[in-house]
């Protein structure tokens, strides 16, 4: 028999090519002959039988189709296709019955009854007999591709870890796999029929059911909740086909409620974040008021005293009531520079203190600074050397009042921990593009230990006589953030206790990006001999009758014209009946405060055509916002309290600078 070519299941040889195996069973040596001639002519591979049990022997899972004689000496045709029929491995195999005699009905019922697929008398034609065969192999085949592709569904259907169902196109459940009934804890027979929108929440079964049972040429995607049998709500994620041919649609569906429970979750903790971070900067904003409340609560009467002190000290004559008055400027320099270092920490705390960089000379702003700490260097008969180079840069980019308080926090230092009789230098040079300030005492000096820690807030050594120099160990703390943002660097050094410290500061010379670098140079303040305040109508604004009293006594003694004003009103009642030379003003005035009343001195000036009166604004609120809100209003310098002499007349002169 031609059956030696290998074959694999499905009549595939093994080169690849489609080659269907036909057997042909006949006992007709004869028209078996002519069957399988016409079966290879038309490309088809054969196998002979020559009787049904050998048939059955030969009949696997590679046979494409059988031809079948009816009457068989062993077992008719019929019974070979019943077995055929039976066996799992062949049950789907074509079967065409060929009889050489003519069939009567009944036989031919017969033999689809047994399950033949046709019936042929032979001879029959060859193309007949070929395009049969053909076409129930094609048939077989896309049977079989059918069945499984339809494995292949069920086994995804109910393997599948996600729910899958069928709908119906009124978006019912017609059919649930496994994963379904466990999402949603109901049973197959409890979700076929009902409305995929009865198990949806109440406020969500409206638009489930328009989901669900519209009629979709591409589908639909999208989420919506179902609940399950204890009530719990389920939220899903859905994707529903198109109708299929079956009436049907088919969807899938994920269980999202965790990945919903953790979005919500984490916007929970957004807006807790967000709610936290809103009452944070609430607090900071009650902490900054209270702050800058607080410093003018307490600069207010030190303003007072300071004045006093400056008018005083022109009338006592006597050493010990000299020394008195120099004791209490000391201590309220020490107590400006306490309330001082707590506003600033405060600002440094939260990112609001801002510097105001200007070119400077800083030379000028050394000499300036160190002059200024002459009388408590002498009060301790302490000696202040300053060495700088006959050529210093003639420029920086500096903050000069910051600048200056870097220095006498470093000096105020080296004065309060030398000897008496000691010596403290102050070495200042500019080279490799810096500005370096080296501040040495011969002192106590400094533990190893403690070196580290020198810089932090609220540190101070545990050493007793350290502490007996009181101070909140802000000093310091302050120095390096104000350095830094200089852009600079400050190192301490000590050889140990009782050899004294070093302090260096490197404040690079380069302007920041964000200066403008054509500014101009920042000019020293004129001697207070210079100012010529002389014959001057000034109008000086200000609530607090003690301090208004003092800082009349002043401005009298330089000569000025001095028209008090208690508060806001009274002051422009006076502007409108005659326009002053100067105004200084308080800014916390009762009613109309001091910007306030700037704003509408100055509009009067515009809509009279009237010239520029200079400003002075005095206030005990000195943080960064403050000193700015007053110049947008209208001020022309603005002046700190508790007032130095010194400051308040170069205030004035740089209004009437400005003022042209």
């Amino acid at each position: 028999m031609p059956d030696s070519v290998d074959v694999v299941p499905g009549g595939h040889a093994a080169g690849g090519a489609v080659q269907p195996l036909v057997l042909v069973v006949d006992d007709n040596p004869v028209t078996r002959y002519a069957t399988v001639r016409v079966l290879a002519t038309a490309g088809f591979r054969t196998v002979e039988a020559e009787i049904g049990q050998r048939a059955l022997e030969i009949a696997d899972v590679s046979v494409s189709a059988v031809v079948l004689d009816v009457n068989l000496p062993d077992i008719d045709g019929f019974q070979v296709c019943r077995i055929l029929r039976g066996r799992p491995e062949t049950a789907t195999i074509p079967v065409v019955h060929l009889s050489a005699t003519y069939m009567a009905d009944c036989d031919k019922v017969r033999g689809l009854d047994a399950g033949a697929s046709a019936y042929l008398t032979h001879p029959a034609e060859p193309a007949i007999l070929v395009a049969t065969i053909s076409s129930l192999i094609r048939a077989s085949a896309a049977e079989q591709s059918l069945r499984e592709s339809e494995a292949r569904f069920r086994a995804i259907y109910h393997q599948a870890i996600g729910g899958i169902c069928t709908l119906d196109l009124s978006g019912r459940f017609v059919d649930v796999n496994p994963a379904m009934v466990t999402l949603l804890q109901r049973s197959g027979a409890e979700l076929a029929g009902q409305p995929v929108a009865e198990f949806a929440p109440q406020d969500w079964r409206e638009r489930v059911a328009e989901s669900t049972g519209r009629l979709q040429e591409h589908g639909w995607q999208g989420t919506f909740p179902l609940c399950n049998a204890q009530g719990e709500i389920m939220h899903l994620e859905w994707s529903i086909s198109a109708v299929l041919q079956s009436g049907v649609k088919v969807a899938v569906v994920s269980n999202i409620t965790d990945r919903v429970n953790l979005e919500r979750q984490r916007e929970q903790l957004i807006e807790r974040e967000q709610a936290a971070r809103a009452a944070m900067e609430r607090l900071n904003r009650m902490k900054d008021d209270f702050i800058a409340i607080l410093s003018h609560e307490l600069r207010s009467p030190l303003n007072v005293i300071s004045i006093w002190t400056h008018v005083l000290n022109q009338h006592i004559n006597s050493d010990e009531g000299r020394r008195g008055l120099a004791a209490v400027e000391r201590n309220i320099t020490i107590q400006r520079r306490l309330i001082a270092d707590l506003v600033d920490v405060s600002m440094l705390n939260v990112g609001k203190l801002k510097l105001e960089l200007e070119r400077v000379n800083p030379a000028e702003l050394v000499r300036v600074a160190v002059e200024s700490m002459q009388r408590q260097a002498q009060e301790r008969n302490v000696t202040l050397v300053t060495e700088m180079p006959p050529v210093l840069a003639d420029a920086a980019w500096l903050d000069p009042s910051r600048f200056e308080q870097i220095l006498w926090n470093l000096v105020s230092n080296a004065i309060k921990f030398s000897p008496e009789g000691g010596i403290v230098r102050i070495e200042v040079a500019s080279n490799g593009g810096a500005l370096r300030v080296r501040v040495i005492d011969h002192g106590r000096g400094i533990t190893a230990e403690f070196l580290p820690l020198l810089f932090d807030r609220f540190t101070q050594s545990e050493d007793a006589n350290r502490r007996q120099h009181g101070g909140l160990g802000l000093g310091l703390a302050i120095v390096r953030q104000l350095v830094e943002m200089h852009g600079g660097t400050v190192q301490a050094s000590s050889a140990g206790v009782g050899l004294g410290s070093t302090f260096e500061v490197t404040i690079p010379l380069t302007a920041p990006a964000r200066s403008d670098e054509d500014a101009p140079l920042a000019v020293a303040p004129s001697a207070p001999d210079a100012m010529p305040l002389s014959g001057l109508d000034v109008l000086l604004v200000e609530d607090d009758m003690d301090a208004l009293a003092a800082l009349t006594a002043i401005l009298t003694g330089y000569g000025a014209l001095v028209r008090p004003a208690g508060d806001g009103e009274e002051a422009f009642d006076q502007v409108t009946t005659s326009m002053p030379d100067l105004i200084i003003s308080d800014i916390g005035l009762p009613g109309c405060d001091g910007n306030d009343l700037i704003r509408r001195i100055r509009v009067r000036e515009a809509v009279a055509s009237l010239d520029h009166v200079p400003a002075v604004a005095l206030t005990a609120f000195t943080r960064q916002q403050d000193r700015r809100a007053a110049m947008e209003s209208g001020f022309d310098a603005v002046c700190g309290k508790p007032l130095r002499l010194q400051e308040l007349l170069n205030a004035i002169e740089k209004a009437f600078a400005l003022a042209g």
